[in-house]
């Protein structure tokens, strides 16, 4: 997918059944301890009724309640958290001025699927404010904005023609760490029933961290479908948690293609392995462990870096170690988010002992957000900086966009084309008109709008005559909640340029 590094102070909650816990180091045990003590003292300030954390004022009956960030109709409200507004609204909260025109044509259009009655309602569940250190820039969420609207738009009125159950899209905004998932994923159980809110799906689900699977937990035990966007860890689908699905390929299956492209173009070799030591992020955690799977005994060494403000220093001297070898240099295997990668590269490049080689790194789909100035047009040679490529799989692909979706993506974003080239607006547009193709099912002509149970049957029923037509050609959804005609391309970004090597 489906990414970039956590907030280190962000607070993260447990694994409670182990399942995506892999085992800690003692620096990851420290970072652990630190976190559930800062968990502890939130908790404690927050029900003293204390102004950190989720803010709170003292009602005239002695009750706390939150601070609103504006007056919404209930059940939809969006209260502060520290320096964010978290909540859901239906697009009349802004969350940032850069957001501004894609949450008021949603607005418009819930408003106008709530005047003509007949609808159901459903949540897109991610971060969709930012702070210093965020995983998903403003740019990103915008453009997953556009591809849920594109969805929602096109699902309302496909061919110009009314379709119901009208389907009204609410933003559910968890923080930019997710830090208030309880919070908010409370409100989305509250909106369960025709007088709660007619909730009967919930996409997105944020990015692959603990805090994600806390919230899909709740979401499932209370039986409600979800569709994840950019969930790509591995486990991160029904197999562990009932009711999720995803339209992204996992990290295993990202490593595994880039595997066979590199036994199929005579390009694998030893490696190098450099991974995050944050365990509890599934993305970078799934990414080390897949990679050592596959690679085997051809990973000849491997460090890690982070967290802290040292990991600039730690990662030149992991660029040290990489080149300062004996032969060929290893293919350099990255296990680790997008927005620290541009550091390492820089390193590769500052190290007398990389100068003049030609270095490839190999990493996930993270890498997809990599500005083009990432890499460097020199030439190898004595005497100059190191030449660096990363090659990575995509999570969409770009080259297959349909001709319906390109003319509704054009009539309906904000700013007009803003995110096409971005693949985290074609998965978002795929969950957002899966869930409506599933919602068309379980409909079946009824005069009454499907329940959220009724919903979750028909998501597994997304394959054959009933394969969702999605942005780049339809895809089905199998068992488990995966995509079973996975299409991931390999891409490269070398020189400034990104190109498709496969397929």
């Amino acid at each position: 997918m489906t990414m970039f590094r956590k907030p280190r102070g962000a607070a993260r909650g447990g694994d409670r059944d182990g399942t995506f816990r892999p085992p800690p180091s003692q620096r990851g045990k420290s970072r652990v301890r630190r976190q559930r003590a800062a968990l502890l003292a939130v908790g404690v300030l927050v029900l003293a009724g204390a102004g950190a954390g989720i803010g709170v004022i003292a009602s005239s009956g002695g009750a706390s309640q939150p601070v609103l960030c504006a007056a919404q109709a209930p059940p939809l409200r969006v209260f502060r958290d520290g320096a964010e507004c978290v909540g859901v609204t239906d697009g009349s909260y802004v969350f940032a001025p850069s957001l501004a025109g894609v949450e008021r044509e949603i607005a418009a259009q819930d408003a106008q699927v709530v005047r003509e009655g007949s609808y159901v309602t459903v949540a897109f569940l991610t971060p969709l404010t930012t702070s210093a250190g965020s995983d998903v820039s403003l740019g990103r969420i915008r453009d997953e904005l556009n591809g849920a609207y594109a969805a929602q738009f096109y699902a309302n009125a496909r061919d110009g023609e009314a379709v119901y159950p009208r389907i009204r899209l609410v933003l559910a905004n968890e923080g930019s760490g997710e830090q208030a998932w309880r919070q908010v994923v409370g409100q989305l159980l509250s909106m369960t029933g025709p007088g709660g809110g007619r909730l009967v799906a919930v996409i997105g689900m944020g990015i692959s961290i603990n805090q994600t699977v806390l919230g899909a937990r709740e979401l499932s035990r209370a039986g409600i479908p979800m569709i994840g966007n950019v969930i790509t860890g591995d486990g991160l689908d029904g197999t562990r948690i009932p009711g999720l699905a995803r339209v992204v390929p996992s990290t295993s299956e990202q490593v595994a293609t880039l595997v066979r492209y590199l036994k199929a173009s005579g390009g694998m070799r030893d490696a190098f392995l450099v991974s995050d030591s944050d365990t509890s992020d599934i993305y970078t955690a799934g990414l080390a462990s897949d990679f050592q799977s596959q690679f085997g005994a051809r990973i000849t060494g491997r460090e890690p870096f982070g967290p802290g403000s040292g990991i600039g220093d730690e990662l030149s001297i992991i660029a040290t170690d990489v080149c300062a070898r004996t032969g060929p240099p290893p293919l350099v295997i990255y296990a680790g988010r997008e927005n620290v990668l541009p550091l390492f590269i820089d390193q590769l490049k500052a190290q007398a002992d990389c100068d003049g080689q030609d270095l490839t790194v190999l990493t996930g789909s993270d890498a997809d957000a990599l500005s083009t100035g990432t890499t460097n047009s020199g030439q190898p040679g004595p005497g100059n900086p190191a030449s660096v490529s990363v090659i990575y799989p995509g999570i969409a692909n770009l080259g297959k966009l349909t001709g319906q979706f390109q003319q509704t993506f054009a009539a309906t974003s904000r700013p007009a084309g803003a995110g096409l080239g971005d693949t985290w607006t074609i998965v978002t547009y795929n969950a957002m008109i899966a869930a409506a193709r599933a919602i068309s099912l379980a409909d079946g002509g009824s005069t009454t709008p499907p329940k959220a149970s009724a919903v979750a049957g028909t998501v597994l029923l997304l394959n054959g005559d009933n394969a969702v037509q999605g942005a780049a050609g339809p895809f089905s959804i199998g068992p488990e909640g995966d995509v079973t005609n996975l299409d991931i391309p390999v891409l490269r970004l070398a020189a400034g340029v990104t190109e498709t090597l496969s397929p």
